[in-house]
């Protein structure tokens, strides 16, 4: 009897270790889409991933500023999800000041819908070494859009005041 107890004891757990390792529905989830993560605003979710840098856009009409427009050959802004960011020049950026700039590392944070950055390398070629803003989401049907509302990464992009004053940086990603 002694037997026939322990042998069902040990086919039962093993049955119940069959069974949590077939349903693990946590790991079988399908994961947000980065639309899905964006659609409440800012948070964390919704900036970790590469971002393309677009370029300047006028904070009163939305456009982009035909001098300083890499969509058809963007840099690339990553955030990772420990708290670090890495920022790549678009290509087709010229101004020699930059040239030293390329990429330029740091840290941030999303609390309660704003973004905090600092520049912990290279950030010399930064606006300021820190920013804390609201920047916009837009979530559109095949991107995100991620404005901030000054020029903190490209500042030093070009050295025409014209083309800096009255414009913040657009990012990209796409929503699937």
């Amino acid at each position: 009897m002694k037997k026939i107890s322990m042998a069902l004891a040990i086919a039962g757990l093993g049955a119940a270790a069959l069974m949590s390792a077939c349903d693990n529905g946590a790991t079988n989830a399908k994961k947000p889409t980065k639309a899905q993560e964006c659609s409440t605003g800012l948070t964390t979710e919704c900036l970790i991933g590469t971002w393309d840098v677009n370029g300047f856009v006028n904070r009163t009409t939305g456009e982009m500023n035909a001098n300083v427009n890499y969509t058809s050959n963007p840099g690339k802004l990553t955030f990772n999800d420990a708290g670090t960011f890495k920022f790549e020049v678009p290509a087709a950026v010229t101004n020699p000041a930059v040239a030293g700039c390329n990429p330029v590392y740091g840290s941030w944070s999303v609390t309660a819908g704003t973004l905090n950055l600092k520049g912990t390398s290279r950030n010399e070629c930064l606006a300021k070494n820190t920013y804390t803003g609201t920047p916009k989401v837009e979530v559109g049907a095949s991107t995100v859009t991620l404005t901030l509302d000054v020029l903190y990464f490209m500042f030093n992009v070009t050295d025409e005041a014209g083309d800096r004053d009255g414009f913040g940086e657009t990012f990209s990603i796409s929503a699937n």
